[in-house]
């Protein structure tokens, strides 16, 4: 079974391709949003690459994407003012891509990018500046290890009833 995740984000968006089976991974890659690129366009122009770079190169791959929930007003633990506009910006590549990818499944937020204890070796360390969808690397490989656990939900929610098109 392949299984793509995507973790959208306002700067950053990961994404990772796994064979679930094996517990390999296919291929992975971080978008970065250029500093001179307005966002509603960058929602626009990263839903076409993700399209072109993996959906339309893994056929039949089942596709998950990270989902948002409300800020809580809370950081550490303490109560923390909200500035909401990395959760918009995020709402809006979450909205294009969804809109991409009408069959994806959402995926709860929650320890995606930090379940694991050691993810695999590709997964760390600084991103290589030529891997696709980046013009000068994200530095680490974090969105990535996101998208990486996303899609390792979906297989979970294929199991669910009334699991699709929650986005």
């Amino acid at each position: 079974m392949i299984c793509i995740g995507i973790d959208p984000g306002a700067r950053y968006t990961g994404v990772s391709v796994r064979n679930i089976a094996e517990d390999t991974i296919l291929w992975s890659s971080t978008y970065v949003r250029p500093d001179d690129t307005e966002m509603v366009e960058w929602a626009r122009t990263v839903a076409v690459m993700i399209q072109e770079d993996v959906i339309d190169q893994f056929p039949g791959a089942h596709v998950g994407i990270e989902n948002i929930t409300a800020p809580r007003g809370y950081s550490n633990g303490k109560l923390s003012p909200i500035n909401p506009k990395h959760l918009i910006f995020a709402g809006i590549v979450l909205g294009a891509i969804a809109m991409k990818i009408p069959n994806a499944f959402a995926v709860p937020p929650g320890k995606n990018g930090s379940s694991r204890a050691e993810y695999p070796t590709v997964l760390n360390g600084r991103r290589p500046k030529d891997l696709p969808g980046s013009a000068k690397g994200a530095g680490t490989r974090n969105h990535e290890k996101s998208a990486y656990d996303v899609a390792g939900e979906i297989p979970f929610l294929l199991g669910q009833k009334n699991a699709k098109n929650d986005l």
